[in-house]
């Protein structure tokens, strides 16, 4: 008799397939015809048991059976197709900007270990609406992945946990958080989040394991037009109370964008919530990506600095920010083995989260291509992006030598 358990899966035994929940969030299902061939079996809520299967055969035989359930898999948050990246996909998790680990060269590196938000805010520099796919990193992956950089980077670092969506959706967070504190080397875990999923017993586990700091997300204090910016529903006043609560325990820094014509009026409000709950306040430009949502017109630096400026007189908070020192300021910078109209020969792992996007791997990097014509093998492509070894490339025809 063969007794499989696993930690991160549920099962629960539908009418026409063993239903599959990785992560809280995400399921796939394998149906029951497929698991004819194994023989009988029972389900418990972390096990599955096949008892005329020896152990080895019904591991293998099992795990074939994921494999081909994970490609369907499925965010329950937003109905997204999901591609799971562990240590045996083949995707790396330095290159993309969706997932895995971005260097800046600073002493900061960025941790994205999920995409896909609760909300949909109307100035997001990502806009779901465009995105095709979500992407789930094995958490025991990107830790050790996240070792190595440290490593390499040879002096103390800060990690910011901030995803294309919000990181309180990645069930096993806190285990993250406290795998990257195994390195003595990690100074300080910083969270960004919107807050609306943080609990007194959520933030005290998270706290526990290693969170340094919190910042969250906070753009109005009117609960209608909190509302509007989130696109979802939005309880401002938990948020608010969150943020009193948390402040008590950690550093706290709420992160409001200014968008002009929108929530202009708010902006005292919000610095003076913060002055009054003795946290900071980082005000955010409004800005507007290519990919992102459009919620107003680009204010320009000098004037945004200006009237920062003014604020700071009238409430007598600091709310310019000097991020050229500290763990900002610049640091030993991961190589980069492509450069801007390089031509590259990689192997297309996975589909990307915008249409026609699929994500290739070479030389221990993501890219990102574009149109991609071809949905797996390989692609010649030229690098159009190499910044912050984040790559993207276009498709171009195979030429002599590559």
């Amino acid at each position: 008799m063969a007794r499989l358990s696993f930690q991160d899966l549920a099962f629960s035994d539908g009418k026409a397939a063993l239903d599959i929940r990785f992560y809280t969030h995400y399921r796939c299902s394998i149906p029951h015809e497929d698991l004819v061939p194994l023989g009988p079996y029972t389900v418990e809520p972390h096990a599955v048991t096949f008892p005329r299967l020896s152990d080895a055969r019904a591991s293998r035989r099992f795990a074939a059976l994921l494999e081909k359930a994970f490609s369907y898999l499925t965010n329950t948050v937003t109905g997204k197709r999901t591609v799971y990246v562990h240590r045996n996909s083949g995707i790396p998790l330095i290159g993309s900007g969706a997932f895995g680990i971005i260097d800046r060269g600073t002493r900061v590196l960025e941790m994205k270990p999920i995409t896909g938000c609760n909300i949909g805010c109307v100035f997001c520099s990502v806009d779901e609406g465009q995105r095709q796919a979500d992407f789930v990193v094995e958490a025991d992956y990107l830790a050790d992945e996240a070792r190595k950089v440290i490593a390499f980077k040879g002096a103390p670092v800060e990690l910011h946990i901030n995803c294309q969506g919000e990181p309180l959706l990645y069930a096993p967070l806190a285990y993250l958080v406290a795998r990257l504190r195994e390195d003595p080397l990690v100074a300080r875990v910083v969270v960004e989040t919107n807050g609306m999923m943080l609990t007194p017993t959520v933030e005290d586990r998270l706290i526990q394991a290693g969170v340094s700091q919190f910042n969250i997300s906070l753009n109005a204090m009117d609960p209608t037009l909190a509302r509007r910016i989130a696109d979802a529903p939005y309880r401002v006043g938990t948020v608010k109370a969150t943020i009193g609560r948390l402040a008590k325990k950690v550093p706290v820094m709420v992160t409001p964008v200014w968008v002009p014509g929108l929530n202009d009026a708010e902006i005292d409000g919000l610095v003076a919530f913060c002055k009054e709950h003795g946290v900071a306040c980082a005000l955010q430009n409004y800005l507007e990506y290519r990919f992102g949502r459009k919620a107003g017109k680009e204010k320009p630096f000098e004037d945004f600095y200006a009237e920062l400026r003014e604020l700071e007189r009238r409430h007598g908070v600091r709310l310019i920010l000097d991020f050229k020192d500290g763990f900002f300021g610049k640091g030993k910078a991961l190589p980069k083995p492509f450069k801007k109209g390089d031509v590259v020969r990689a192997e297309i792992v996975c589909e990307g989260r915008l249409k026609g996007e699929r994500i290739a791997a070479s030389q221990g990097r993501a890219v990102s291509v574009m149109k991609c014509p071809k949905e797996h093998g390989q692609v010649v492509m030229r690098i159009t992006r190499s910044k912050h070894n984040i790559y993207v490339g276009t498709p171009v025809r195979s030429q002599p030598g590559h």
